[in-house]
């Protein structure tokens, strides 16, 4: 699960057709969100919409260890005039753990386009008392090019 452009896939679309889609209503916020990771990298300063998605058909984009489907559910948050993705979130659980990864995005001038910047992870183990959390912060993008001249000899 520990793959920043994770919750970018949820709208591929490839996989659109297994997923559900829906806007949330912001007046719903409070207790039934999970919260964002409290940083300067999960804030958006612009007007967003909230997408929620579920995955409701395999085969589905998280599988456990011995190749079982896990359904995801999540969040994305999507600037509607530009419809680019500031920040996603995938949930998805099996018998034993609770997974929920979120992601920031935010542009990068060099590039062009957004990047993650701020990867947040949480394993809730099912007995609740084992929790395991990480982050992962990404910086000094930059991009590589490539040059490649190819000649063919004479093939006779």
């Amino acid at each position: 699960m520990n793959v920043p452009v994770l919750p970018l896939q949820a709208i591929d679309p490839a996989v659109q057709p297994r997923f559900r889609y829906s806007l949330a209503d912001p007046a719903r916020r409070g207790n039934e969100e999970p919260a964002l990771p409290n940083t300067p990298s999960f804030r958006v300063t612009t007007e967003v919409w909230v997408v929620r998605y579920e995955e409701i058909r395999g085969p589905t984009l998280v599988r456990s260890p011995n190749g079982e489907d896990l359904r995801s559910s999540g969040r994305l948050w999507i600037e509607p005039a530009t419809g680019r993705v500031l920040m996603g979130e995938v949930v998805t659980r099996n018998r034993d753990v609770t997974a929920r990864l979120t992601v920031s995005f935010q542009s990068e001038p060099l590039l062009g386009l957004l990047v993650p910047v701020e990867m947040h992870e949480e394993y809730r183990m099912k007995d609740k008392a084992n929790l395991i959390v990480g982050t992962a912060t990404y910086g000094k993008f930059r991009q590589f090019q490539v040059t490649v001249d190819q000649r063919i000899q004479g093939i006779w």
